[in-house]
């Protein structure tokens, strides 16, 4: 058992390292799928040799592994819960391998039946994923039967028919993936057999099927497609359809978000999860939303465009769903951590691509109401979200004594997700580039977001999207505590909630249409200023609780107007300043814990102090917006793209240019 084991990663890992590098041979047109090749080589030979190391020093000391009866103080890790720990990698690698070569496939110009028969050649590598997906299954019943959990035992030799039978599909496995990576080889067979599928003669069919697949693949004329137009060049028609797309993508996200909310209140459940590592898993997941953007997402969005950002995002959210899986099996607090850093660098991709994108495709005249109104509809999933999880699963979230149903609800999310990140390599999704974008900012002091007379109002809002997010998650996470339900419990009256907040951004952005941002947003800050004030000085629990449902009403749209009305005018500085305003989402973990530290040491009613000083603090950022000249003029004359009309048909006058200057022109 132990040499079984030891050998099942490397040969399962030689033999996906072959298919991946027959692969990056037929791609090298495709900058994606060569990216997507070299991702998944690396996922795959570190998954491998870890998980390696892992079966070969899985006892302490190392000579336990071979003993029967092991004496009281070795450790050893289940080699069944090692080998179910790692399922999820193989069955998503196996998924890729499916899907990575069929871009390439699909743009071939070929005869349809060659072009079928080529791609079901390749699609045959789905029987693996079957085989994988069945192994996993088996794997989870011989756990089960045998009570054999992820904690260090000491025995390890634990014997079951439905173990056995893992340990036979593991082996089918392993065979079935080296056919399917044998099969571009068995040209001579397949001419013999079926000689018109591949339009050959019988005698013709020395050569292998290999070197035909890559004669075609390198001697054959792609399908070029037109490169759509520019996202700010399009008129309200034509924006209508990357509009749906990239909103459908909102929902989508946050359905996953509060599907995914609920099942992790079970999660916390079964591991007795404190309120302290309750907010330790929120904070994890917010940390991401400050790295990604300024390490990674940032810059990808800024050389690549929008269609590589989101399929990127997708694959890291789909990447973090996977790590789910081992720390249930384990029962890992720290592995949970993990996944939600992943989670939340993901979603930070995907959101930083989407804003901007909002903000500026189509006419500019409406972007805050644009992205205020596709904004509502990822407030719409989240409350859908919980709903269904709650309803259709409720055997998960309340019979079951382990945590197997909440891992299988993740890795049909990762599956999910990867499928629509294949969806947007397919969409034509328009671009913004540098030189799309009038020259009308640098003259107007657009150089920098940090220099230069707009530079205080872009800081003032990086500050005040800081303290916005804070609030936010304050109220989303202890509006419960506030209304007498406790620090754990979820909140009673979040259904209401929650159709209040998708209510607030659908009025708001319906009102910007005639109503300047600016004003919205102080008419939305200052409410949630005087309604937290009410929360704080008031003795009646219902005149509380209505306080308490207006400020989600009244908070809902000052997110989307905040980062719109910071990054509009910007020019070729605009998705810069998406990318710093994305990472302000910090604020959301580092005020919750704060809120709770207060908490402990005053009552439920006084601690409303702390969101009542955000709101105060906050309300500065629209005044100002109302008051500074420079800024109205930047919101009010100027597009989304930094262009200023009335300003670029007049000519500098001698009077406007310094004195040193002037004598120099009137010389020359």
């Amino acid at each position: 058992q132990f040499v079984y084991t030891l050998l099942y990663h490397p040969a399962l890992m030689a033999t996906k390292t072959s298919i991946l590098l027959f692969y990056l041979s037929i791609s090298q047109n495709f900058r994606l799928v060569q990216w997507g090749n070299w991702a998944t080589l690396i996922v795959v030979n570190i998954g491998g040799l870890v998980m390696t190391f892992l079966v070969a020093f899985q006892c302490n000391p190392l000579s336990a592994t071979f003993l029967t009866d092991m004496p009281g103080t070795a450790r050893c890790i289940e080699t069944y819960a090692l080998i179910y720990a790692s399922a999820p990698l193989n069955v998503i690698t196996d998924l890729l391998i499916l899907i990575l070569p069929m871009p390439v496939l699909t743009s071939l110009r070929l005869p349809k039946k060659q072009k079928i028969i080529l791609i079901a050649v390749f699609a045959g590598g789905g029987l693996t994923l079957i085989v994988g997906i069945i192994r996993i299954y088996f794997f989870e019943r011989a756990l089960a039967n045998e009570h054999i959990h992820s904690e260090l035992v000491k025995d390890t030799h634990v014997n079951s028919w439905n173990g056995a039978l893992s340990f036979m599909w593991s082996s089918v496995e392993i065979n079935a993936g080296i056919m399917c990576a044998s099969v571009p080889m068995i040209k001579p067979l397949i001419a013999k057999l079926f000689p018109s599928c591949i339009g050959v003669s019988g005698s013709s069919g020395s050569a292998s099927f290999g070197d035909t697949i890559d004669s075609t693949l390198h001697s054959t004329e792609f399908i070029t497609f037109e490169p759509p137009k520019s996202a700010i060049a399009l008129t309200f028609r034509e924006s209508l359809r990357p509009l749906s797309l990239v909103t459908v993508l909102f929902f989508l996200w946050g359905f996953a978000y509060g599907f995914v909310n609920t099942i992790n209140q079970r999660f916390e459940d079964l591991l007795n999860i404190s309120v302290s590592e309750s907010l330790g898993l929120h904070s994890a997941y917010f940390s991401g939303y400050f790295a990604a953007p300024l390490l990674l997402s940032g810059s990808l969005l800024k050389l690549y465009g929008f269609r590589v950002t989101f399929i990127v995002g997708l694959c890291i959210n789909g990447a973090g769903c996977l790590i789910f899986w081992p720390s249930a099996v384990l029962k890992s607090y720290a592995g949970f951590c993990v996944s939600m850093v992943v989670l939340g660098l993901g979603l930070a991709t995907i959101e930083l691509a989407a804003n901007p994108f909002i903000v500026l495709c189509g006419p500019q005249k409406y972007c805050e109401s644009r992205l205020c109104i596709s904004q509502a509809f990822q407030a719409v999933g989240a409350l859908v979200g919980p709903i269904v999880a709650s309803q259709v699963l409720p055997e998960l979230l309340e019979g079951e004594t382990s945590l197997g149903g909440v891992q299988w609800v993740y890795l049909g999310i990762a599956f999910f997700v990867f499928l629509l990140a294949i969806a947007f390599y397919y969409s034509k999704i328009p671009e913004v580039k540098d030189t799309d974008f009038p020259t009308g900012p640098e003259r107007h002091g657009f150089t920098s977001l940090w220099k230069g007379e707009y530079a205080v109002g872009f800081i003032w809002s990086l500050v005040a999207q800081f303290l916005y997010t804070g609030a936010q998650e304050i109220f989303s996470r202890f509006s419960g505590t506030y209304l007498g339900e406790g620090t754990s419990a979820v909140y009673s009256s979040s259904t209401t909630s929650h159709g209040l907040f998708v209510a607030g951004r659908f009025v708001a952005g319906f009102a910007m249409l005639a109503l300047r941002p600016r004003y919205i947003l102080l008419a939305a800050v200052t409410g949630c200023t005087v309604t937290t004030a009410f929360a704080l000085i008031t003795q009646s629990m219902r005149i509380g609780t209505v306080m308490i449902q207006l400020i989600w009403f009244l908070e809902s749209p000052i997110f989307p107007i905040v980062l719109a009305t910071a990054i509009r005018g910007r020019g070729k500085l605009t998705k810069d300043g998406a990318k710093y305003q994305i990472s302000s989402a910090v604020g959301a973990m580092v005020f919750p814990p704060l809120y709770y530290a207060v908490l402990k040491k005053s009552n439920r009613r006084y601690v409303m102090s702390v969101p009542l000083s955000v709101f105060s603090i906050m309300a500065t950022y629209p005044i100002y917006l109302c008051i500074s000249s420079k800024e109205r003029k930047r919101l009010d004359k100027s597009d989304c793209t930094g262009d200023v009309p009335e300003e670029r048909e007049r000519p500098i006058a001698l009077q406007d240019i310094k004195p040193g200057r002037r004598q120099y022109l009137e010389v020359t």
